[in-house]
């Protein structure tokens, strides 16, 4: 009896330590790192963030413990399951109750349902080489809509990874459902850090915007209606191509001509380097961008960090913009897109802000998740004509 007793604390203790530590991660404005720990598994932490429904899962199993402790009078040990049940069906339910607020107050809606939807498809028209540098063939997949409609919007998305890792394969459901919209995708790679390339990288997407238009007829597209897209790496890559048009300090490094786009989308984007280096809630995913897509810190590289910055070229008449942002990312904070949102309303350029609340980085690469629910009719509207006229946020 003692045994069984013994090994029912240890279990639930063990089942309750986890939900306890993301609970406690999620709920509170900074990550606990103990011992580095947090930031030794940022990746299993926002993974489980992201999936949060799946938290209820936990939750029945914490349920039994604690029903089953107390038929053995281990009263503490069921208070303590009990409280961890109801936490990890909070992580589970209050972020989804947030959702149906958010989606109403755009007069959108949100589907528990559509949380396990996948949707599947083929894959991409064409793949083309769009460039040659450094002994490498830059491609670019060309995705197409059904329907052949001459003069149709396109978007350029590119892809995420903190600048270090990813390709144009990334979340191709997005590319699948703008082709719904009637929107063709081009969804080009880019030359990957290390060694530092940040200037290499900009100077790629501008190279993949100058080839896209300048194959506008081909592909039957609007040139003049051709918008950047990307999350993470891949939103700041697009914003700092979309203002830096002309820069001569970031010039395209191929044989196409600087050209401006039309929009730009970024779902929680780096816009300010120095500022996600000092405010990073994980510091070894800053040091690691610091080093390998930089080179170092910004007291040794100011230019570098400025010019990657889409701050930095914050300025009237740049192209409308959409900024997306979890209110709960541990990767880059909220504050990103919130300060530049002010940059962006100080310079009366057309732009709309959507935070998020409970959510967390890369929400968007899950298809169902209610941020991706949420974000897909926004941008919709945005790519089909209901830009903002003003700052909006």
């Amino acid at each position: 009896m003692r045994g069984s007793r013994r090994v029912l604390v240890a279990g639930t203790g063990l089942a309750v330590l986890p939900v306890l530590w993301w609970g406690f991660s999620w709920y509170s404005p900074w990550v606990p790192d103990v011992l580095g720990l947090v930031d030794r598994t940022s990746d299993a932490a926002i993974t489980v963030a992201i999936r949060g429904p799946y938290l209820a899962i936990p939750a029945v199993f914490l349920g039994a413990l604690a029903v089953w402790a107390w038929r053995w009078r281990c009263r503490k040990t069921a208070g303590a399951a009990a409280l961890a049940a109801l936490l990890a069906l909070s992580l589970a339910v209050v972020p989804w109750l947030a959702a149906w607020r958010t989606a109403a107050a755009m007069g959108d809606a949100v589907s528990l349902l559509g949380f396990f939807d996948e949707p599947t498809g083929g894959g991409p028209t064409a793949t083309e080489v769009y460039h040659r540098a450094d002994g490498q063939d830059l491609k670019l997949d060309v995705w197409l809509p059904e329907r052949p409609a001459p003069g149709r919007p396109a978007v350029i998305r590119i892809h995420g990874g903190g600048f270090t890792k990813g390709d144009r394969t990334e979340s191709v459901q997005w590319n699948r459902w703008l082709n719904e919209q009637g929107i063709a995708v081009f969804a080009p790679d880019y030359r990957l850090s290390p060694p530092p390339r940040w200037l290499a990288q900009i100077a790629d997407v501008k190279c993949a915007i100058g080839w896209v238009r300048s194959r506008a007829d081909d592909y039957g597209i609007d040139p003049g209606n051709l918008s950047l897209m990307g999350g993470s790496a891949g939103g700041s890559l697009a914003l700092v191509a979309a203002y830096s048009t002309g820069d001569d300090r970031l010039p395209t490094g191929c044989d196409q001509p600087d050209l401006p786009v039309a929009s730009v989308i970024a779902f929680f984007p780096i816009t300010d380097m120095s500022a996600m280096m000092r405010d990073s809630r994980l510091p070894s995913v800053a040091r690691s961008i610091a080093t390998d897509h930089l080179g170092g810190c910004a007291h040794r590289f100011p230019d570098r960090y400025r010019l990657t910055s889409p701050a930095t070229f914050v300025r009237p008449g740049l192209p409308p913009t959409l900024l997306i942002h979890g209110e709960r990312d541990h990767l880059v904070p909220v504050s990103q897109s919130i300060d530049l949102s002010h940059r962006l309303t100080s310079a009366n350029v057309p732009h709309q802000t959507v935070l998020l609340p409970w959510e967390e980085h890369a929400f968007s690469d899950q298809w169902g998740r209610w941020g991706s629910q949420v974000s897909r009719p926004v941008v919709a509207r945005f790519l089909l004509g209901q830009r903002p006229t003003l700052g909006k946020t």
